[in-house]
């Protein structure tokens, strides 16, 4: 196939090797989103089946940057295997293979976090040290929007970056000297049927276009939806075709709903919604055929057709040249105007399993009892987004409030697995940050906050205690005792009453005991209580009897008028009975009698 103009037109030079390289079967395989590989059979000059020789070819070589060249086309790898063939015990050259040096980024999985960070921004520090300066990178994705929080989880740089390209319809490819990321080439290849391009294929197909997605709004409680419509046909007229027959045989699917745990916004799962949408669209039309001219991923191609020039994306590539003269390549390519690469799939999240974090941050600004935490992958100074913890209950103003404390270990699940959507599970003891109330029979259960406020429930007195930073408690002591202590003051209050009720005895002991009430202090119940009455300032009480009795001094003493009344009054003193006064009147009313084994009158 091929044409007088490509004879002697590919080349291949290898670094540190100054003359031509004589090769045969040269195979180049190329696709969007993927590394790519060469292999080709090298005769680098006298061959020889020494040992030591081939050694040193391989020593000198392997690892080496190498370049591929189709007349204008250019292809800048490196070379990561050799192999030694023979025939008939001869040596016949050295099995050259490799990649494409975006190999660079695949080399250890590894884990870190973007915060508030454009999508340019987040591919840019995975490509940091990209290579060691081998690989040129061009990172312009069409995406402009912040990213809350990404997450690249036990993934090569490159893998990774793939599969954000992947998630938000990015195109990536490798060009031959850089890794690209963002639109496709503009300058356009003819090719010409039976000319320069044979075998044309063209596939049409159908895939389901409308799906309603649902998910949910966690800050404002609320649930959220998008319908997509029918995937945009562009300007081919087989996709208005699979378009429509799409439309027709998958009509059903328009009832049905598919959950998005990580569209948690109405901005995320519109994305979601769009580039599903358009990667349905690069689903309707595919064309392959073999070129005689170089094209690759990423490139555009046109071809002249009936109805005009139609122009597509090359999306993968094999390069073949048997020799330097006999060039050929097979290509696949979807229409031009398909806004995202086929790989593309909003629902590409990096997956993580249960693991710990350290709480860095609980002072929420929402009030939502969330946290901070930083992941033992994360860098220094990286965090996870406010995250949400599990509870017990949790409703408008009710539920369990416990927030863990900064510097402690919680347990993090994800949501749909989502390394991007961490939730607290629970929290941990660890070797520095012990319990402290194990015991072998599991007797003790408690609550503990930071400042020492401590509830404790033991299963082996049946008792709970609770206390306060200061040492004051209140102890059950499963024996049906209730025993209040506090350092300095206990206060009782109420906006109503307080009833304290004890069939037997009520004790009160203290050094002093006060009783006040602002209006009135009543004691005991019925004709027998004693009634203060503040308002009207007095005592008094209505009870049958009054007995009081003083071993020494029993002092009635009033600083106006003191006034004692009954039917029968009777004073008695056993030695003596002493009335004094300035003045002192004995009215009998009818009688006076005064009586005594001597009366002495001083008149």
């Amino acid at each position: 196939m091929g044409d007088d103009k490509f004879l002697n037109k590919s080349t291949i030079g290898i670094e540190g090797y100054a003359g031509p390289v004589e090769f045969k079967n040269v195979t180049l395989e190329q696709a969007i989103g993927s590394h790519h590989y060469f292999s080709f059979l090298w005769r680098p000059g006298s061959l020889s089946s020494n040992l030591s020789y081939q050694q040193g070819i391989i020593e000198k070589y392997i690892g080496k940057g190498i370049s591929i060249n189709f007349d204008d086309f250019r292809f800048k790898g490196l070379i990561t295997s050799m192999a030694v063939i023979e025939e008939d015990g001869a040596a016949i050259g050295f099995q050259v293979s490799g990649v494409s040096p975006t190999i660079l980024l695949d080399d250890v999985p590894q884990s870190t976090s973007f915060y508030q960070k454009s999508l340019q921004q987040v591919m840019q520090g995975a490509l940091q040290d990209a290579g060691s300066g081998l690989l040129k990178t061009q990172v312009v994705p069409a995406h402009k929007g912040t990213l809350p929080y990404c997450v690249q989880y036990n993934e090569t740089d490159f893998e990774f970056l793939a599969r954000i390209s992947a998630r938000y319809g990015e195109w990536m490819y490798y060009d031959g000297s850089a890794l690209v990321i963002g639109d496709t080439q503009k300058d356009e290849v003819k090719l010409t049927k039976n000319v320069t391009l044979h075998q044309l294929k063209t596939v049409a197909a159908v895939t389901p276009q409308r799906i309603n997605y649902v998910s949910y709004d966690m800050m404002k409680a609320s649930p959220l939806s998008e319908k997509s419509q029918k995937a945009e046909a562009g300007s081919h007229p087989l996709m208005h075709l699979s378009s429509a027959a799409s439309d027709d045989l998958y009509s059903s699917s328009s009832q049905k709903q598919t959950f998005v745990h990580h569209g948690y916004t109405q901005d995320e799962l519109k994305q979601v919604k769009e580039v599903q949408n358009k990667v349905n669209a690069a689903a309707f039309v595919r064309v392959s055929g073999i070129s005689e001219l170089p094209v690759m991923p990423g490139q555009q191609i046109s071809i002249a057709s009936d109805s005009g020039q139609n122009a597509y994306t090359v999306i993968s590539a094999t390069h073949y040249a048997s020799t330097p003269g006999n060039y050929h390549c097979s290509f696949t390519a979807i229409p031009a105007d398909v806004k995202v690469p086929p790989y593309s799939n909003p629902h590409l999240v990096p997956k993580a399993d249960m693991q710990s974090a350290i709480v860095k941050d609980n002072n929420d600004p929402e009030k939502l009892g969330r946290v901070r935490v930083q992941f033992f992958w994360q860098q220094q100074n990286d965090m996870s987004p406010w995250i949400r913890q599990a509870s017990p209950a949790a409703g408008g103003g009710t539920g369990f409030h416990f927030v863990p404390e900064v510097g402690e270990e919680v347990v993090i699940g994800f949501e749909g697995g989502n390394a991007e959507m961490p939730f607290v599970l629970g929290s941990k003891f660890n070797g520095k940050s012990k319990s402290g109330y194990g015991d072998a029979q599991n007797n003790m259960k408690a609550i503990k906050t930071r400042s020492g406020n401590l509830i404790q429930l033991d299963d082996n007195t049946g008792s709970v205690t609770v206390t306060d930073k200061n040492g004051s408690t209140m102890i059950m002591d499963g024996s049906g005792n209730i025993t209040v202590k506090s350092q300095t003051l206990v206060t009782v209050k109420t906006e109503d009453k307080i009833v304290v009720d004890a069939p037997n005895q009520i004790e009160f002991l203290s050094k002093e005991i006060h009783l006040k009430g602002t209006k009135k202090v009543v004691i005991g119940e019925g004709p027998a209580q004693i009634t203060v009455d503040n308002e009207s300032n007095k005592i008094t009480s209505g009870a049958d009897k009054i007995t009081a009795t003083a071993d020494t001094l029993h002092e009635l003493k009033s600083l106006a008028n003191m006034k004692m009344s009954a039917l029968h009054h009777e004073t008695e003193g056993n030695t003596q009975v002493s009335i004094k006064g300035t003045s002192i009147k004995v009215d009998g009313g009818t009688t006076t009698d005064i009586k005594g084994g001597m009366v002495n009158l001083n008149c």
